[in-house]
C-alpha cells in the first residue's frame, strides 16, 4: 500500500521489478562488455587482421643491413705526431662521448652520403632483386607495382641514404651503421661504401693535413735559418767594432782592481775616521784632561816624576824654607821635568794633526782612483750587455732552426706513411628477411589494434551512458525510489527485433535510433500474443487495473514531463488493451497544440473536444455524438481535439464545462484515458488531472531526467492530484540484465511457434 495526499493505493504487483539493478563494479562491468559484444570484439579483429593483411601487400618490403666500425687510437708519441700533426693529441682518437658524436656526424652527413652515391653510380647500377615470397608474388601482380629496374635501383638507393643511421656502441669506441632500403643488396652495399668512403676521407685528410704541415714546416725552416745567419754576422760585427778583449761571462781585470780599490777606499775611509775623532778630542781638550789611551809611555813617566817631585817639596818645606838648598835643587828639577813635559805634549798634538791629515789625504786619493776605475767597468758593462743580447738572439735563432729542422723531417715521414685510425669489424650482409612489414607481426598486431579500438569505444560508449544514467532514467525500478511513487509497467522498444540482429545490439542503424518518430507512434497489434510489446501493454494494464475505483468508473489522464516521450503511443496502446478485454473506453485527445492521435485513427477534420468547449449550449443538451469518432477497433472511441481554430486554445481548459464533461463521458464509458499536453510546459494535465481518478506519468528511457519528472510529480502532489504510477517507454534491453527482454522474448516466441503449430 502507498498513500499519495490522504489517499490509499494498493501495492501494484508485476514481472518488473520496483527496485534498482544493483550496480556492477568496475571489473564485472567490463567483463559484460565483453561478454556482452563478443561478436562486435571479433569483428573488429576480423577487419583488423584484414588491414594488416592488405597492407603487408601493399606496403613495399624494406630490409635492413648493419655495419659495425671501429675508432683506433694512434701512438702519440710515434715520431712526436702530435707536436707536428694539428689533428692528433686531440679527442679523434679516444672513445669520448663528444668525439663518438663528432664522427657519428661526419660518417653520416650529407657530404659523405653524396660520395657514396657518385661512387656506387660509377660502378655501374645494381639490379634490385626482391625475395619471391607469397606477398610479393600478389604484389607482382598489380599493374600500379610494376616498375622500371633502373627507377627502382634509384629509389632503393635514395632510401637507403635517407635511412642510414649511426649510434655509438655503450662506452666503447664502436659505431653501428645502419641502413634500409626496398633491396636487400642495396641497404648492404650502401653500408659497406659508407663506412668505406669514410675510412679513405679520413686517410685523405690526414694525409692532406701532414703535407700541408710539412710544407709549412720546410718554408719556417729557410726563414729561421736566414734569420740565424743574420744574427751571427751581427754580434761578429760588434766583436770587431768595441775592440773587445773580455768575455762578459770572466770576471775582467778592470772589475777586480775596482773591487780592490773600494775595499782600500773603505779601509782609508775608517782610518780617517778614527784618527779625525782623536785628533779632535786632543785639539779641544787640555793636554792633563786627556785620557791616558792618548798618550805615550814617556808622557806618562814624566808626569809620574813631576807628581813625585812636587810630593817631595811639600814634604820638604814642611821643615826647611824655600831658600834651602835641598828645595832649590828639587825645585829645580821639577822645572826641568815639566818643561820636558810640555815639548812632549807639543810633540804628541803634532803627530795627532799629521796622521789625521795623512788619513785625509790617502782617503782622497783611493776615492779618486775607484771613481776613475768605475767609469771604466761601466763602459765596459754597456758592451757586455749589448754583446750578451746579441749572443742570445744568435742562440735562440739556433734553437729554432734546430728544432725546427729535426721536426720537418719527422712530419715529411709522417705525411709519406699516412695512417687511418678507423676498421670495419663487421661488414653489411645481405639479409633476405625484411625488417618491414612483417607479417606474422603486423597482421596479429593490426587484430588485436581494432579489437582494442572496438573495445575502448565500447567502454567509452558504456562510461557516457553511466554518465547519462546518473541524470536519465535508464532501466526498470529507477522511478520507484527517486518519484516515491510505483513502476506500472515497462513498454520495451518497438524495434527490438531489428536491434538483435545488429552487431553486439549496441550501435544503432542510421534512421532508427530511440528519437524515430515512428518509433514512438507505432500502435501495437495486440491479436499477435507472441509479440512482447503487446504484453507489455497487457502488464501493464494489469498494473493500472489494480488502481481502478468500484463505485464509478474511472478516468485516467497520462502526461510526460516533456515532449517526444510516447505518451500518446501509450495511450492509445493502453486503451486499445482496455478495450480488447471488454470495456466500453473513450481516447479523448487533449494535446490541442501538438497532436497526434490522427495518426492512429480519427480524422483531423472531425469535431472534438475544442468545439465541445467553445459551444454555447450545456454538455448534457448536446449530442456526443457529434464529437465522438468510432474506430475499427470494437469498444474503442476517440474524441479528437477538434476543428476550432483559436489563437489561445489551452484557455478553454479553463472553462467549468470541462468538469461536466468529465461526469457526461464518465457516465458513457467504462473506462476514460485522457492524452494531455507536458505537464512541465502546459497546465493542461493538472487542469484535467482534477477530475480524474488519477495520473500516469510516461517516462521515456534515456530521454526523461529526474529533475523534470521530479518536478512534475512535486506540482500534482501540492495540486492534491494523485500519481497513481510511472510508465518506463522506450526501454531497450542491454546485456548485463539477468532477466532481459530476449528472455522474455525467448518464451513469446515459443508461445508464438506452438500457437502457428
Amino acid at each position: 500500500m502507498h498513500t499519495i495526499e490522504g489517499k490509499t493505493f494498493p501495492a501494484l504487483p508485476g514481472a518488473i521489478p520496483q527496485v534498482g539493478a544493483v550496480a556492477p563494479t568496475r571489473g564485472v562491468a567490463y567483463w559484460q562488455i565483453l561478454r556482452g559484444h563478443i561478436w562486435l570484439i571479433l569483428a573488429f579483429t576480423v577487419l583488423g587482421s584484414i588491414a594488416g593483411l592488405l597492407y603487408c601487400v601493399f606496403r613495399t618490403p624494406v630490409y635492413t643491413a648493419a655495419s659495425t666500425v671501429e675508432l683506433l687510437p694512434l701512438n702519440q708519441s710515434f715520431m712526436s705526431m702530435s707536436a707536428v700533426d694539428p689533428e692528433a693529441g686531440t679527442d679523434m682518437t679516444t672513445s669520448s662521448v663528444t668525439n663518438i658524436q663528432t664522427q657519428i656526424k661526419i660518417l653520416t652527413s650529407r657530404t659523405n652520403k653524396t660520395r657514396v652515391i657518385e661512387r656506387l653510380n660509377l660502378e655501374g647500377p645494381l639490379a634490385v632483386t626482391l625475395p619471391q615470397t607469397f606477398f610479393t608474388k600478389i604484389r607482382q601482380k598489380i599493374p600500379v607495382f610494376r616498375r622500371d629496374p633502373l627507377a627502382q635501383t634509384r629509389e632503393a638507393m635514395a632510401l637507403a641514404a635517407k635511412t642510414s643511421t649511426a649510434k655509438g656502441v655503450g662506452a666503447t669506441r664502436l659505431i653501428d651503421i645502419e641502413s634500409e632500403s626496398t633491396s636487400p643488396e642495396m641497404a648492404a652495399q650502401f653500408v659497406n661504401t659508407l663506412a668505406q668512403e669514410y675510412i679513405a676521407q679520413t686517410s685523405s685528410s690526414r694525409s692532406s693535413v701532414s703535407q700541408k704541415t710539412s710544407q709549412w714546416m720546410e718554408s719556417q725552416l729557410e726563414e729561421a735559418k736566414a734569420k740565424m745567419e743574420e744574427s751571427g754576422e751581427k754580434l761578429r760585427q760588434f766583436v770587431q767594432q768595441s775592440g773587445m778583449d773580455f768575455f762578459p761571462e770572466q770576471t775582467t781585470l778592470a772589475d777586480s782592481q775596482m773591487k780592490q780599490l773600494q775595499s782600500n777606499a773603505s779601509a782609508a775611509e775608517a782610518d780617517r775616521i778614527s784618527k779625525q775623532a782623536k785628533w779632535d778630542l786632543i785639539k779641544n781638550t787640555p793636554v792633563e784632561r786627556l785620557p791616558d789611551v792618548l798618550t805615550d809611555g814617556s808622557m806618562q813617566g814624566l808626569k809620574g816624576k813631576v807628581n813625585d817631585l812636587k810630593m817631595q817639596i811639600a814634604q820638604l818645606t814642611a821643615t826647611l824654607t824655600p831658600e834651602h838648598y835641598k828645595v832649590q835643587r828639587i825645585q829645580a828639577e821639577l822645572n826641568e821635568t815639566q818643561d820636558e813635559l810640555e815639548k812632549e805634549e807639543k810633540a804628541a798634538i803634532q803627530r795627532a794633526r799629521s796622521d789625521y791629515d795623512e788619513a785625509l789625504n790617502h782617503e782622497k786619493l783611493l776615492l779618486g782612483a775607484y771613481h776613475s776605475q768605475t767609469h771604466q767597468v761601466s763602459g765596459q758593462a754597456d758592451k757586455a750587455a749589448q754583446y750578451s743580447m746579441l749572443k742570445r738572439d744568435l742562440e735562440m735563432d739556433q734553437e729554432l732552426y734546430a728544432y725546427l729542422s729535426q721536426h720537418s723531417s719527422q712530419a715529411s715521414l709522417v705525411a709519406l706513411a699516412p695512417t687511418s685510425n678507423i676498421r670495419v669489424v663487421d661488414m653489411a650482409a645481405v639479409s633476405r628477411i625484411p625488417t618491414n612489414p612483417v607479417p606474422e607481426r603486423d597482421i596479429p598486431i593490426a587484430g588485436v589494434a581494432f579489437a582494442a579500438l572496438g573495445y575502448g569505444f565500447l567502454v567509452l560508449r558504456e562510461t557516457s551512458r553511466r554518465k547519462r544514467f546518473m541524470r536519465l532514467f535508464e532501466a526498470p525500478g529507477h522511478t520507484t525510489p527517486l518519484l516515491r511513487v510505483p513502476e506500472l509497467g515497462v513498454i520495451p522498444s518497438v524495434q527490438p527485433e531489428r536491434n538483435k540482429k545488429r552487431l553486439g545490439r549496441v550501435v544503432p542503424l542510421l534512421g532508427e535510433g530511440e528519437d524515430s518518430e515512428d518509433n514512438l507512434t507505432r500502435l501495437v497489434p495486440l491479436e499477435r500474443r507472441s509479440t512482447m510489446q503487446a504484453e507489455s501493454f497487457r502488464q501493464t494494464l494489469v498494473s493500472i487495473l489494480r488502481t481502478r475505483p468500484k463505485d464509478h468508473n474511472p478516468i485516467y489522464v497520462l502526461t510526460s514531463a516533456g515532449p517526444g516521450e510516447g505518451k500518446t503511443t501509450l495511450s492509445v496502446n493502453l486503451a486499445t488493451a482496455m478495450a480488447e478485454i471488454g470495456n466500453k473506453v473513450l481516447l479523448v485527445d487533449v494535446d490541442v497544440r501538438r497532436s497526434h492521435m490522427d495518426r492512429f485513427f480519427g480524422s483531423a477534420t472531425h469535431k472534438g473536444l475544442t468545439d465541445l468547449l467553445v459551444t454555447e449550449e450545456s454538455p448534457e443538451d448536446v449530442d456526443l455524438s457529434e464529437f465522438i469518432q468510432s474506430t475499427s477497433i470494437d469498444g474503442l472511441d476517440v474524441m479528437s481535439h477538434g476543428v476550432d481554430e483559436t489563437n489561445q486554445p489551452g484557455l478553454a481548459f479553463f472553462s467549468p464545462k470541462i468538469g461536466q464533461i468529465a461526469k457526461l463521458l464518465q457516465s458513457q464509458y467504462d473506462c476514460v484515458f485522457f492524452d494531455t499536453s507536458p505537464a512541465l510546459l502546459f497546465p493542461d494535465a493538472r487542469l484535467w488531472g482534477k477530475y480524474s481518478d488519477g495520473v500516469v506519468l510516461v517516462v521515456r528511457a534515456g530521454v526523461t531526467t529526474r529533475e523534470d519528472a521530479s518536478a512534475v510529480c512535486q506540482r500534482f502532489i501540492e495540486d492534491g492530484i494523485p500519481v497513481l504510477g510511472t510508465i518506463l517507454n522506450d526501454w531497450t534491453p542491454e546485456v548485463g540484465y539477468d532477466y532481459g527482454y530476449y528472455a522474455y522474448n525467448s518464451y513469446a516466441g515459443g508461445a508464438s511457434g506452438r500457437a502457428r503449430s
